[in-house]
């Protein structure tokens, strides 16, 4: 059994288009700035896992919200590889998910 924890705001994505339908103006910069600072350590850990682990195409749909406004990188169902000989990235299924 995986246990996840629940996302109630979606994606990143998705809560943008939300605030931009209703006016981003008024979300508070210190959230914002807390939000980015936890994708940026979700990011920073990813990059940084022993062994590496090439997030590939990283998106806002892979950045997940919830209660709390914190960000959670959330990469769960490709991973990429690069063998020492390969000279193009590879993918392959990775069934963990990643969160910081």
């Amino acid at each position: 059994m995986i246990v996840f924890e629940y996302m109630n705001k979606g994606t990143l994505r998705q809560f943008l288009d939300h605030m931009k339908a209703n006016n981003f103006a008024d979300f508070p910069w210190k959230r914002r700035i807390h939000m980015a600072l936890g994708g940026a350590l979700g990011l920073y850990r990813i990059h940084n896992m022993l062994p590496p682990m090439l997030h590939c195409a990283i998106g806002s749909d892979k950045f997940l919200v919830n209660s709390n406004w914190e960000i959670k990188v959330g990469i769960h169902r490709r991973k990429c590889e690069l063998t020492p000989y390969q000279t193009s990235i590879m993918s392959s299924v990775h069934t963990e998910p990643f969160f910081p």
